[in-house]
């Protein structure tokens, strides 16, 4: 009867501690973007749409000329789907 009760509780406990846990609805975008925003100077792109043409150009831009921290970050979060 031990076990059977040491099983019931560690459910419980997965159950429990699992509800806990969240995501907000964005998958986290919006914190990634707070954290990052001084070094992407403003540059966005709306989750799951890929780039957009404006966002290619600002791409091509940015590959246009060496490659910085900075601007490799950019390319990162601007191809980010």
């Amino acid at each position: 009867m031990a076990p059977i009760r040491t099983l019931l509780a560690a459910v419980a406990v997965v159950l429990l501690a699992g509800g806990c846990a969240s995501v907000s609805p964005d998958g986290g975008l919006g914190e990634v973007q707070a954290l990052s925003q001084d070094r992407v100077h403003g540059v966005t792109v709306p989750l799951a749409t890929g780039p957009s043409a404006a966002s290619r150009e600002a791409i091509a831009a940015l590959l246009a000329r060496p490659l910085d921290m900075d601007a490799a970050v950019q390319v990162a979060l601007l191809n980010n789907p």
